[in-house]
């Protein structure tokens, strides 16, 4: 399409390994074309590959090469694609993901504003897999339901380890007050949004995670984890609750604070969400891009 439409600029979404290798040599076809691009990176784990090994570090500087300029999902990529991929600091513009959509934000005012429900519901919601401190999360939930507390865990995605996660649940007889969902659709996942309370990502690794994002324009109050760009973009005890990785004490400890603080957790998801209004809307990011584009194009 880039050779026969000749388009005025390419934006090109990656991820990680074959997803970079193939945006990669997009981007290289579109420069020998003379077609500006624009490359924007989805995950952290491109950042510890590099660090992973000096083979790794070559192979993707030369497949991002191609790109005119890198969105940044927040200020720790704008510093990797710096130091480590070489670009210059007015190639490297800062264009949050934009997953706060409208209806989301219509939902999260409604569900701000609905009576409160007992009992309290938990949300986890991303890939089902171990480096995404799913079984943290199950370990200390039953650790805080053993004590007393009644609550409802729910667990929205699907991945390796899904079979594993159910397996333990009902081993440990958490049957009762744990729900998987798999992948839902737009309208069933925006029903949860709306009867969950507190949203959960105990990663270990991460980039800029949607969940996040989608939760707090839902209205829920967030505990996520200090990696990839989260620490650099939200502000701990104000847009969300923020732990060190692999920490399952803090983790019950976060999650105990909010199912017994209502206050606390309507201060933070309120917070949360007027961040992710003015910051994380579609209006906000598109007119960021259109900025971005219409600078490139004109070069």
């Amino acid at each position: 399409k880039v050779i026969i439409f000749r388009p005025k600029a390419v934006i090109l979404f990656t991820a990680i390994k074959t997803s970079i290798l193939e945006k990669g040599l997009m981007a290289w076809i579109a420069y020998f074309l003379n077609t500006p691009v624009l490359m924007f990176p989805r995950g952290g784990i491109i950042i510890d590959e590099v660090k992973a090994s000096r083979f790794n570090k070559f192979w993707i500087k030369i497949a991002f090469g191609g790109a005119s300029k890198i969105l940044c999902q927040g200020p720790l990529w704008q510093r990797f694609a710096k130091n480590e991929l070489g670009f210059k600091d007015n190639d490297l513009p800062i264009v949050y993901n934009w997953t706060a959509t409208d209806n989301l934000i219509k939902l999260g005012k409604k569900r701000l504003m609905r009576v409160h429900k007992e009992p309290l519901r938990v949300l986890y919601l991303g890939w089902i897999e171990e480096s995404k401190g799913v079984f943290d999360l199950l370990n200390v939930s039953q650790e805080i339901m053993n004590e007393g507390n009644d609550f409802l865990l729910s667990f929205v995605g699907g991945g390796k380890d899904d079979q594993a996660l159910k397996n333990l649940s009902k081993q440990n007889k958490m049957n009762k007050n744990v729900n998987f969902y798999g992948w839902l659709n737009h309208d069933d996942l925006e029903n949860v949004f709306y009867e969950s309370d507190i949203l959960v990502l105990p990663s270990w690794v991460e980039g800029f995670p949607n969940s996040v994002i989608e939760g707090m324009a839902s209205g829920l109050a967030i505990i996520a984890t200090k990696v990839g760009n989260i620490p650099d973009i939200i502000n701990d005890n104000i847009e969300a609750i923020l732990i060190p990785p692999k920490n399952r004490n803090k983790l019950k400890e976060s999650i105990f604070y909010l199912l017994k603080n209502e206050k606390i957790r309507y201060k933070i998801a309120r917070q949360g969400h007027q961040f992710a209004i003015e910051n994380f809307s579609t209006e906000i990011a598109a007119k960021k891009l259109d900025i971005i584009i219409r600078e490139v194009i004109s070069r």
